[in-house]
């Protein structure tokens, strides 16, 4: 009995000493990989064959960000197999120049960044290469839009405090404020060419258009007169005669029709 006993004991102590630790199964460690995350900035500085665009990285992702630039392409959800800008690497905000477009073509744009375990891409913009015509007052670049805007009238026939002969953003945003079908509020209605901020220049801003820009099409010599957004007086407002060869300025009631051409600045 004595010896069973023994017998038992031994061939627990062998079957305990046979489950070595190498024959335990090890957890296998997965190491989480994560792209960088970035949005893209609004386009601005459009012309015929260019625009300006960029990104902002919000997270580098599981690594560094080892390249980042925008993709753009004529069709839509551009990645880094289309046209692609480079501009540097690492965090932070970036701004680079597209170029070599086409006029009047749209494109879409995508702020991109690549770390080693891929590439992450910003939200989806688009724009239409058009270059506007500008000129420069004040010391300050002022876009022409491209089409008058139709007959129309000044503007209410009350005090409206925009007598600045300078400023014509400060006077349209006071008209404006007073509300009506009139001019000034088709400019400031307008949201156009990636920007809303449009105005009807002053007198002196609209002179300073017609002298620049003589050969644009509809304020060219005998294209008629325009109405700025200055006003003279509780029924009348300063408008430019751009019939003859040197345009003249003089005031008419605010109720006669008219036109205008809406700007805007950088």
């Amino acid at each position: 009995m004595k010896n069973a006993v023994k017998l038992g004991i031994f061939v627990l102590v062998i079957g305990m000493n046979g489950c070595s630790e190498d024959s335990v199964t090890q957890p296998t460690v997965i190491e989480e990989k994560f792209v960088p995350t970035l949005t893209t900035v609004d386009i601005t500085g459009i012309t015929n064959t260019s625009a300006m665009s960029g990104g902002t990285i919000l997270g580098s992702g599981s690594s560094d960000v080892i390249e980042r630039g925008v993709c753009y392409s004529e069709l839509q959800s551009p990645d880094i197999n289309n046209n692609v800008v480079k501009s540097g690497a690492g965090d932070g905000s970036f701004v680079t120049e597209i170029t070599g477009l086409t006029k009047d073509k749209k494109y879409y744009v995508r702020a991109y960044a690549t770390n080693t375990s891929g590439t992450g891409y910003g939200n989806e913009v688009e724009f239409t290469a058009f270059g506007l015509e500008s000129f420069t007052f004040a010391g300050k670049k002022t876009y022409i839009f491209p089409t008058n805007s139709g007959a129309g009238i000044w503007g209410p026939d009350d005090v409206t405090a925009a007598t600045n002969t300078q400023d014509g953003a400060g006077n349209t945003a006071k008209i404006a404020l007073i509300g009506g079908a009139h001019l000034a509020n088709k400019c400031a209605d307008l949201d156009a060419y990636g920007h809303s901020d449009w105005y009807m220049p002053s007198y002196e801003e609209l002179k300073a258009l017609r002298t620049a820009a003589p050969d644009l099409d509809g304020i060219g010599e005998n294209d008629g007169s325009f109405w700025s957004s200055s006003e003279n007086s509780k029924e009348s407002a300063f408008f430019v005669d751009f019939n003859t060869a040197v345009p003249y300025a003089s005031s008419l009631p605010k109720n006669k029709s008219g036109q205008c051409r809406c700007v805007r600045q950088d």
